[in-house]
């Protein structure tokens, strides 16, 4: 089932996404490209659909740009923010899914493999509600705090719609590790534990990587590059102890152990929210920053 969604997936990918990067012509500036260019509506090209495009005659040069940009904004506050706030939304649900066939596989439950399997509905349910929510929720709040600051937009304005995402995920997370701790009704863990783990994959990522994205346009891919690589090292990790603790100390504790590593990437948003732009500052001078002409 896997292997045929991540299939189909790729096969849409190589062929129903257009390839839609505009080349402004040299010494044209974002402000002129505006005024003259981009007006009333259009659609890709049947040109932008082709599965091979005209190679950019500078790709040596975004080659060795896009192997040496991650690590050069690895140290940044942002950034390493974002790739945390990737890394908890997947653990978690990494972790439920590494400890769900051993607790519901054993007493008072006693699931089959096919039964335990089912339960993962409950985590694609609230991933498809904070993919909806999510992007729209951080717009709207956004728009809202833009126009009490006399139409002045900051990068940071759409961090506080994190705020319910964070309250909802620490009521069901906890709510979910009593219940598997006392062994409650299994639909009240699959309810608040699995549901809020898929919410919190999708919510909070979503928001943070448009943060970042909005801090350092130009570098956006190599973002997604850092945060990847620190999700994929945490969740490489997770092998060595999540089992063993859950077996000595109880399913709930490994649980609960993750989630204060959440509840660190929700707390940082408040420093982020009031001093965010001052970080922007420290590494305004960087030559990330200078790309967009490359772009």
């Amino acid at each position: 089932m896997c292997l045929g969604t991540f299939s189909f997936s790729y096969i849409c990918l190589i062929f129903t996404f257009p390839e839609t990067k505009y080349r402004r012509h040299f010494g044209a500036t974002a402000e002129d490209t505006h005024q003259t260019l981009i007006l009333g509506k259009g659609r890709p090209a049947k040109a932008n659909f082709k599965i091979m495009q005209t190679r950019d005659p500078r790709w040596k040069e975004f080659l060795l740009r896009d192997t040496i940009l991650p690590l050069q904004i690895c140290y940044f506050p942002i950034v390493l923010w974002t790739g945390l706030c990737l890394t908890t939304g997947a653990a978690i649900t990494l972790a439920w899914n590494m400890i769900q066939s051993f607790a519901f596989g054993a007493p008072p439950y006693n699931m089959n493999p096919e039964q335990v399997g089912y339960l993962n509905f409950g985590m694609a349910i609230g991933l498809v509600i904070g993919t909806v929510t999510a992007g729209p929720l951080s717009d709207w709040v956004a728009q809202k705090l833009t126009k009490r600051n006399n139409g002045i937009w900051e990068a940071e304005m759409r961090l506080p719609a994190i705020l319910p995402y964070g309250i909802i995920i620490t009521v069901g997370t906890v709510i979910a590790a009593v219940g598997l701790q006392k062994q409650w009704h299994w639909a009240i863990i699959v309810v608040f534990g699995f549901g809020t783990a898929g919410m919190m994959l999708s919510s909070l990522p979503t928001i943070a990587i448009a943060y970042a994205v909005d801090c350092y346009r130009p570098v956006s891919g190599e973002i997604m590059v850092v945060g990847t690589f620190i999700k994929n090292v945490a969740g490489f990790s997770f092998s060595y102890w999540v089992p063993s603790m859950g077996l000595e100390d109880g399913f709930h504790a490994p649980i609960l152990v993750w989630y204060l590593f959440c509840l660190i990437a929700f707390l940082l948003t408040i420093p982020l929210y009031y001093w965010g732009k001052r970080l922007r500052v420290l590494t305004s001078k960087s030559k990330v920053h200078q790309l967009e002409e490359l772009m």
